[in-house]
């Protein structure tokens, strides 16, 4: 991080030095050289960190059927997921060159989304107030399945170790009396996931088939995402009812996101699929994805300047969740004995002691 943060410093002061003819040759004099340029250059990020971040995992339809007083029935809990707490980092910022018009934020070339590029754009558009937020954890762990619901060639027990990356393009309007964002967003992970699987029974009903596990759904979904920030409308010194001003106050934000995305069930599953259920092939391996995100965090906040550097720090407890949905691409049910409709539905839940540090000049 330490080397990463010189590097991104060094760049910084090379690139501000080519574009204002700064003569580098002087250090002494480099922070009044800084000082006289400030009303140019505006650079804004910060770093926030959930060093052990408490991940659980598993089928929403099997939870729902437990909590849900009007169920039917229990599902039966097929798959057990056992994940380790893992560090998630999140940056945010961009570095804004008021003379040229030039925004320039983070990089972001996760699975070629278009986020990034709409970052790029607006950068290269001059359109103040946004900014790029990328998000970085693991998913990691291990599954056991049910012996007693043996399928073949499916192995009972195994580990995986998975990338959480979420990239965010934030608006924050400085409107009096705002602490309101809003945005776009792409999730991309993978996780195992039940995968519950539908037949036509003689009647003609349908019913569950016997299910399988995905050891590696690969999950990308795109997303609108809004919020607000009581450290960030502090640190922006934006007028409203929640920021008491410099100094310790409140920190509460609140996120919510929902969007939809693509899915697919690969092969190694299918084949699981037709083996658990005998004489039927499944209808279709796209899968549609709805989801809806919630976070929340609440704690303690600290702003305040040092010189012309203003910062902000909050140290609160972070929990979030998000459920997906998933349908066949195929629309409407299943018609014929031999098919099988198979999708999954999942939760994904984490928390844990989040640290956020913010700077600006």
């Amino acid at each position: 991080m330490t080397s990463g943060i010189c590097g991104f410093r060094r760049f910084f002061t090379l690139l501000a030095a080519l574009i204002f003819s700064i003569p580098l040759s002087f250090p002494q004099d480099f922070g009044s050289l800084i000082k006289s340029r400030l009303p140019h250059i505006s650079a804004s990020g910060g770093v926030t960190v959930i060093p052990f971040d408490n991940w659980a995992s598993g089928s929403f339809n099997q939870l729902m059927s437990v909590i849900n007083p009007i169920s039917a029935g229990e599902l039966d809990k097929l798959l057990d997921i056992h994940m380790d707490a893992t560090a998630t980092t999140i940056y945010e910022g961009d570095l804004w060159f008021k003379r040229l018009g030039l925004t320039m934020g983070f990089k972001v070339n996760v699975d070629d989304n278009f986020i990034g590029r709409i970052s790029r754009l607006m950068g290269y558009l001059g359109y103040r107030n946004t900014s790029i937020r990328l998000q970085t954890s693991r998913l990691r762990g291990s599954l056991s399945w049910d012996p007693s619901h043996p399928v073949a060639g499916m192995p009972n027990t195994t580990d995986f170790d998975n990338r959480f990356i979420t990239v965010d393009l934030l608006y924050y309007p400085k409107s009096p009396g705002s602490t309101f964002y809003f945005g776009v967003g792409y999730q991309s992970y993978e996780l195992p996931t039940q995968i519950e699987c539908l037949v036509l029974n003689p009647a003609g009903s349908i019913v569950y088939g016997r299910h399988v596990y995905q050891p590696d759904m690969k999950f990308r979904i795109y997303s609108f995402l809004f919020g607000f920030d009581t450290l960030k409308s502090a640190f922006m010194e934006v007028p409203s009812l929640t920021n008491t001003g410099d100094g310790f106050g409140f920190w509460a934000a609140t996120q919510d996101r929902f969007g939809g995305g693509m899915s697919r069930i690969s092969d190694e599953t299918e084949a699981w699929i037709e083996a658990a259920n005998p004489g039927r092939f499944l209808r279709d391996n796209n899968q549609i994805i709805m989801m809806v995100d919630y976070n929340l965090t609440l704690g303690v906040r600290w702003t305040g300047n040092r010189g012309p550097v203003r910062i902000g720090a909050g140290l609160g407890y972070n929990v979030g969740g998000q459920v997906i949905m998933a349908m066949s691409s195929s629309w409407g049910p299943i018609t014929r004995q031999n098919q099988v409709d198979a999708s999954p539905d999942l939760f994904l839940f984490h928390h844990g002691v989040i640290f956020t540090l913010s700077a600006s000049f």
